[in-house]
């Protein structure tokens, strides 16, 4: 069989399977919790961070781990809505992950924004056949500039 969705789901490599065999069946626990089968685990989590953040030329701080695609989309549409907070405009396309479709909805539906910031206007553009985005001519797709980078 050949498996073409790698976007979604990737086989472990035998060296992390064996790197992560003892927290996937004798040391796991949660590491935020106050109790020491858990929290012995913090400093494991810390030492990937870090070991992550080396490996990419990041911050540790800078480093967030998530469980899933959802929570990843989610997470980086809201800090860069919380890093910018004068920057109220999301663009997007039809075939973007159902993640960041519904996210977006909701952040124009219900307006989560937090502080007190107007929720941001969202543009759901089409797509190309050739995979860009459709932008009438003479109207930019973004209309503010690019969101700048953590300073370490």
């Amino acid at each position: 069989m050949i498996y073409l969705d790698h976007n979604a789901t990737t086989p472990i490599l035998p060296q992390v399977l064996e790197a992560m065999m003892p927290y996937l069946t004798m040391e796991w626990g949660n590491p935020s919790s106050s109790y020491r089968f858990g929290s012995k685990l913090k400093l494991v989590v810390e030492t990937a961070r870090e070991q992550v953040a080396e490996l990419i030329g990041a911050h540790p701080l800078d480093v967030i781990f998530t469980s899933c695609a959802t929570e990843s989309n989610n997470t980086a549409i809201a800090a860069a809505l919380k890093a910018n907070p004068t920057k109220r405009h999301i663009v997007t396309s039809q075939v973007e992950h159902s993640s960041v479709l519904n996210f977006c909805m909701a952040l124009e539906r219900d307006g989560l924004c937090s502080g007190g910031l107007r929720p941001p206007r969202v543009d759901r553009r089409s797509t190309l056949q050739s995979g860009g985005v459709n932008s009438p001519p003479r109207e930019p797709a973004v209309t503010t500039p690019a969101l700048p980078r953590h300073p370490s």
